[in-house]
């Protein structure tokens, strides 16, 4: 059986979205979902790759993002905001290294 998988990177610097991004990463804006939740992009992301069939998401992120990004998860998991999927790995990058 094969194991249906995502990667989605968020390790950029988001420049573009200055000086927002500096303070909440841009994978971590709010966004209000169709039934008048707040979620995270990330989240809203993760959302459609589950719907999508997706069992494990790989997540590439910077060292500073870590800490975040899994609270974050935490939070919907324990709270039961959300289905997510049943395996989430984080991949660091350093340094943005692109595609």
């Amino acid at each position: 059986m094969t194991v249906r998988k995502a990667l989605i990177p968020i390790a950029g610097k988001a420049t573009r979205m200055m000086p927002i991004s500096s303070v909440v990463p841009k994978a971590m804006l709010p966004l209000v979902n169709a039934a008048n939740q707040i979620q995270c992009v990330l989240h809203a992301i993760c959302r459609q790759a589950i719907s999508s069939g997706i069992e494990h998401i790989g997540i590439v992120l910077s060292p500073g993002q870590i800490d975040m990004v899994g609270r974050y998860f935490d939070v919907v998991r324990k709270g039961g905001f959300g289905k997510l999927p049943a395996q989430i790995e984080y991949i660091t990058q350093e340094k943005p290294q692109g595609f």
